[in-house]
């Protein structure tokens, strides 16, 4: 089916239903790319998100469970915080339409697994596991995590807004200017 679409449904089918590689989306303001990370972060968490966790976790494993783990499995990655609490919010409300039997913006119901109401039920109370952040804030995770690998202090801080550079900067040159 994906080899009779061509630009724009492509590019925005590839990116619901293409999970075996990374996919990139790149395009002007305005032209839905939210929209389509959304369907693919809710395409990926009622179906192949929530199949692999399930299997991980093997048959005695509860629904709810499979939900934190399919949510803690994704990583969407953004530039500003705004960005990142708008794509937190639409994944949320799009979990919540379809938990209400209904389509949402570039996801068709008939076209999800006939589980995907019951499992978007399941994966709203969690939504809150769902990593959705700044590419900043991600970065800093790890290093913070994986410090002495990355060959950084421990107590490492990032300055993500510049301030505390400038600050070091104009205390350094009033130092040797003065």
């Amino acid at each position: 089916m994906i080899d009779k679409l061509s630009g724009d449904r492509l590019a925005r089918t590839v990116a619901k239903t293409v999970f075996d590689r990374p996919v990139v989306l790149r395009a002007g303001a305005g032209t839905g790319k939210t929209a389509a990370l959304v369907a693919r972060v809710v395409t990926w968490l009622v179906g192949p998100g929530w199949e692999k966790a399930s299997k991980d976790l093997g048959p005695d494993r509860a629904d709810a469970q499979v939900a934190s783990r399919a949510l803690r499995r994704v990583v969407a990655i953004t530039f500003t915080e705004a960005a990142a609490a708008e794509m937190a919010e639409r994944v949320a409300t799009a979990l919540h339409s379809l938990s209400a039997g209904c389509s949402v913006t570039g996801i068709d119901v008939g076209d999800l697994p006939p589980e995907a109401i019951r499992r978007s039920l399941v994966l709203l109370p969690a939504v809150d596991q769902l990593e959705v952040r700044t590419i900043h804030a991600w970065c800093r995770n790890i290093l913070l995590e994986f410090p002495l690998e990355a060959g950084l202090h421990p107590g490492l801080s990032v300055d993500a807004t510049g301030e505390a550079t400038a600050k070091i900067v104009r205390q350094t040159v009033e130092r040797n200017l003065g």
